[in-house]
């Protein structure tokens, strides 16, 4: 009889074994070996410390422990390692551990980190700073803000017309041109700061120069220089010599013994291709291009009496205001009736602005001589080789 009672207790405890079992149910979950259930307890797993987890000798694949100190929280021990699986402060899985780092996320595919990750197609957003190395695909026409109006479209496209539109304090138009060797078209060059234009093979057209410009090998073309009249000679620097013959048709009284400018050169210019250099009121040539010139002055006094011998009558070149050339007609005898006549010339290096007039001196008879209408003539001629004084 006992030993029938031992073999069903046997038989009891064997089955109990085999089947799950369950701890505040009668009815466990048959996929579970152990089922605790409960709507007001937890399950609490074994508690240590890291100290106490890390010195738990030959931790089975699988074990599992809660840490209460330093990065606590829920640790399992996968074969090599204690992993450390949920933080207790934020409630996510950790980066390291295979999670997101954080609470939300956007986007989808693999987890990367920071360094050297593979992005596809991200919205970065508006970042303090980034560094594009061997970047492609960014569309610089629609895809970057806070540029200038047409800036994108040069990016894109960098030709001299999106250039132009880029920017807005350009001059002119056409191809974008750089210093070597450019092809400028009818440009207006202004003030230039150089010392020197070099001009080779250029045709000049409708222009205008103001102050000295050195053209080539120290040539200088002076100021107000309008070059639409200009024609192609073999003259230096290529442009027209400068040429002014004027007469007095009219007659001028020559007081006695003082230098009287000769003014108002009212006969018609034999020629005068600058006309702006020469004031025929006044009577004063005004140089208007650097050079060399060659000036020659002629006049005649009308017929008298009363000349004592060695009497003077004296035509005068000046410049600036001060005397350069004089030429003279000494009386030589009393009672001098004939026209007296005194010519001269002289050649002067000359600068933009200095100024030239004519003037005649007398001392005659004691009294005011007039010169004979048509009889005086003042000349002027710009030589080919000339000096550019600076």
């Amino acid at each position: 009889m006992k030993k029938i009672f031992f073999l069903l207790n046997v038989l009891l405890i064997a089955s109990f074994v085999e089947a799950q079992t369950g701890i505040g149910t009668t009815t466990p979950n048959a996929s579970a070996k152990l089922d605790v259930f409960s709507t007001t307890k937890g399950f609490l797993p074994p508690r240590m410390t890291n100290a106490q987890r890390t010195a738990i000798s030959s931790p089975a694949e699988g074990l599992m422990v809660y840490q209460t100190d330093g990065t606590s929280g829920l640790y399992y021990y996968n074969g090599s390692a204690w992993i450390y699986i949920i933080n207790s402060t934020t409630n996510v899985v950790s980066v390291v551990n295979g999670g997101t780092g954080t609470t939300t996320s956007t986007g989808t595919g693999s987890v990367v980190l920071n360094t050297s990750p593979t992005l596809i197609t991200p919205a970065l957003g508006t970042p303090s700073s980034a560094t594009l190395t061997n970047a492609s695909g960014l569309p610089i026409a629609s895809g970057v803000s806070g540029l200038g109006t047409g800036v994108a479209s040069f990016l894109a496209t960098p030709t001299s017309s999106n250039l132009a539109s880029a920017i807005s304090d350009e001059t002119g138009s056409g191809a974008l041109v750089f210093g070597t060797s450019p092809t400028l078209t009818t440009p207006t060059l202004g003030v230039a700061s150089g010392s020197s234009l070099a001009l080779t093979g250029t045709t000049v057209s409708n222009s205008t120069t103001t102050g000295a410009l050195t053209v080539a090998g120290g040539v200088g073309i002076g100021g107000a220089l309008n070059a639409s009249s200009v024609t192609a000679t073999n003259f230096i620097g290529g442009e027209t010599p400068i040429y002014l013959s004027a007469n007095k048709a009219s007659s001028q009284s020559i007081p006695y013994s003082a230098e009287t400018i000769v003014t108002n050169w009212d006969g018609t210019p034999w020629i005068n291709n600058y006309p702006s250099a020469w004031n025929s009121t006044t009577g004063v040539w005004t140089c208007p291009r650097a050079g060399i010139y060659e000036f020659y002055f002629t006049a005649t006094l009308e017929p008298h009496s009363g000349s004592a011998t060695g009497n003077e009558f004296a035509v005068l070149l000046f410049l600036n205001g001060s005397l350069q050339s004089i030429e003279d007609f000494w009386a030589q005898t009393s009672s001098y009736t004939r026209a007296p006549h005194a010519s001269t010339n002289l050649i002067m290096s000359l600068n933009v602005g200095d100024f030239v007039n004519t003037k005649i001196y007398q001392n005659l008879n004691g009294s005011a001589i007039n010169t004979i209408s048509g009889r005086l003539y003042f000349q002027i001629k710009q030589l080919p080789s000339r000096i550019n004084k600076q």
